[in-house]
């Protein structure tokens, strides 16, 4: 979709984006992280940025495991020895007219609070499991069209009281 333009071109690219993600398992995402921190590896990237916000299975339901899909992508790193930051990222709805709840059900947090708990789960586990140096964790809002301001207050201020790095799209 990179070669359409006009009209509708952005939001066809990304509805094709969004089916594609859809049928992703946690298996594939391991394999394509992996697949791709090689490639960038042998061309001589020797740290990566990743802005997560895959969050939930394929229907949207939780994984048992909070950050299943995180860890996956910092143990494709780990496993191919790449340095990785990797960007939780939240998204709550849409756009700015849309409604809380209508972002893409994989990205989907419905509540920060439960948000910042599995991110602060999170971020122990990376600090356990990994070197300072080779992985680290940080938090972002998709956007302030994504992310009520409230919310974005809430992950500002849990980003500055862990002392990680907060992100958003501008």
């Amino acid at each position: 979709f990179e070669h359409r333009s006009g009209p509708g071109a952005t939001a066809a690219g990304r509805d094709a984006q969004d089916r594609a993600i859809a049928r992703l398992t946690g298996e594939d995402v391991f394999d394509v992280a992996r697949a791709t921190f090689l490639e960038l590896l042998l061309a001589g990237v020797t740290c990566v940025g990743e802005f997560h916000a895959l969050h939930h299975q394929p229907d949207g339901t939780p994984w048992p495991e909070p950050g299943h899909l995180a860890r996956e992508i910092i143990r494709a790193a780990h496993d191919v020895g790449i340095r990785i930051a990797l960007l939780q990222v939240a998204q709550v709805r849409a756009d700015f007219a849309a409604a809380a709840g209508s972002a893409p059900a994989r990205s989907r947090c419905t509540d920060i609070d439960a948000f910042l708990r599995e991110t602060e789960l999170l971020r122990r586990a990376v600090e356990r499991d990994f070197p300072a140096d080779e992985a680290w964790l940080g938090v972002a809002f998709d956007s302030l069209a994504t992310v009520p301001l409230e919310a974005c207050r809430a992950i500002a201020s849990y980003a500055r009281a862990q002392r990680l790095r907060c992100h958003a799209h501008l």
